[in-house]
């Protein structure tokens, strides 16, 4: 299996997690300029930017260590660019 096909299983995973913990699904893999969020969710008002990582269980690295600054901040600046195209508040 390739590492896209084990990153779209992962995707679909935390989809399907999240519906069922009462997430409305808004989009997924929302890309503004070269920047990506995989899932855009909802719930209780609260507008939520999701960064799924995948990871065999032979990964030296954890997915909460590869989400380094640089990441983060591509992340902040998508949501930024979502919130301010839809206007959410």
């Amino acid at each position: 299996m390739t590492n896209k096909e084990i990153g779209i299983l992962g995707e679909n995973a935390a989809v399907n997690y999240l519906i069922a913990n009462g997430h409305m699904i808004l989009n997924r893999n929302y890309r503004v300029g070269h920047l990506e969020v995989d899932i855009i969710a909802l719930k209780d008002n609260i507008l939520k930017f999701i960064e799924v990582k995948t990871r065999s269980v032979n990964s030296l690295v954890s997915p909460y260590e590869s989400i380094n600054y640089r990441k983060q901040n591509f992340i902040i600046n998508a949501a930024n660019g979502y919130i301010n195209r839809f206007r959410r508040k």
